[in-house]
């Protein structure tokens, strides 16, 4: 459940993960989609997600804008996007494998 934000719908974004680090301390995990970044909101994927720091990732789950403006993401599911024609690791809540 979000917390003091605003329209909240399901979307699905590519981008790359990174930590969010404050003063040398890692505070959390964003997805850059290259234009904009989206803070992870904490729920069961967060630590899952945490593990593909560096990887392109396609990350399922409901966007929202924070009163300040940021972009948050509470994600549903993700799949890690390799190079070329390598396998895909897909973890999505949503769908049947």
């Amino acid at each position: 459940m979000f917390i003091n934000n605003t329209v909240e719908k399901a979307e699905t974004l590519i981008g790359f993960v990174y930590e969010i680090e404050d003063k040398g301390w890692v505070k959390g995990i964003a997805i850059s989609t290259g234009d904009e970044a989206y803070v992870v909101e904490a729920n069961e994927w967060v630590e899952k997600l945490g593990k593909e720091i560096e990887n392109d990732v396609r990350v399922t789950g409901f966007v929202s804008r924070d009163p300040k403006g940021k972009n948050r993401i509470l994600v549903t599911g993700y799949e890690v996007l390799h190079d070329e024609n390598d396998c895909r690791t897909n973890y999505n809540l949503d769908e049947d494998q």
